[in-house]
């Protein structure tokens, strides 16, 4: 009976460690500094993650900012334009800091005009396995005309 007792011990004890964890709550602003470009006047955009809170969140130590066009009713050709490189697996951003994207020159996007959005990789934990949603990380669309 003794046995039966540690082995069910034993048991309970795995089935507390492999229960999913909560993911902490984040409130995200992405922004670019306008909502319409023009190749005319404008040689770049500029993008930045802020981090209103509660908590810190994590940046991967390679590409973390994409953009994106938006064609066909769908997102698509995500693409970095530059990266970062350090030390360890990520950086974290911490609750009221900003994190700012290199300025992406409208060479990047071949100079067309469209609609696009940013999109930053963030995640919950270092070591970047459980991401933010998608949805809190991305930038309001923005235009850009001839």
């Amino acid at each position: 009976m003794g046995r039966a007792l540690v082995a069910l011990s034993l048991a309970g004890s795995l089935a507390c460690h492999d229960a999913p964890t909560a993911l902490p709550s984040v409130q995200l602003l992405v922004r670019s500094d306008k909502l319409r470009y023009s190749l005319a006047s404008d040689a770049e955009a500029r993008t930045e993650l802020v981090n209103l809170g509660p908590a810190v969140v994590y940046a991967p130590m390679n590409e973390y900012v994409y953009v994106e066009r938006r064609e066909g009713g769908r997102w698509q050709d995500r693409h970095p334009w530059f990266t970062v490189d350090g030390v360890g697996i990520s950086f974290p951003v911490d609750v009221g800091d900003t994190l700012s994207g290199f300025s992406m020159n409208f060479g990047y996007v071949d100079r067309r005009p469209g609609v696009y959005r940013f999109v930053f990789e963030v995640a919950f934990d270092s070591l970047g396995s459980r991401l933010v949603p998608e949805a809190q990380r991305v930038s309001p669309p923005f235009e850009l005309t001839p």
